[in-house]
């Protein structure tokens, strides 16, 4: 998990290719749904500050289903603002 939270300190200083590496080497290396999970959620982050929302709604829902299988109720909530922002970003 310690890989996602680099990931999100990167995201939040503007690294998105940092972000993105520390996000792709949490999901490599975990095994476990809760921390795969918010890989995932950041992964999609990163996704949409690059511009591509559908690659970040597809992230964010892979997120999701992994958030509410492990019952992590932020995370859910997480997803959905994210989500949110992917179908703004698409103009829905």
């Amino acid at each position: 998990f310690c890989w996602a939270d680099v990931g999100v300190v990167a995201l939040l200083a503007g690294g998105l290719g940092s972000a993105d590496a520390a996000f792709g080497t949490s999901l490599a290396t975990a095994a476990d749904p809760w921390t795969r999970s918010h890989a995932l959620w950041g992964r999609g982050l990163v996704r949409l500050a690059e511009g591509d929302p559908g690659a970040a709604g597809c992230l964010e829902e892979q997120a999701l289903r992994l958030m509410r299988e492990v019952d992590d109720r932020s995370g859910v909530a997480l997803c959905v603002t994210a989500l949110g922002w992917t179908a703004a970003a698409r103009g829905d």
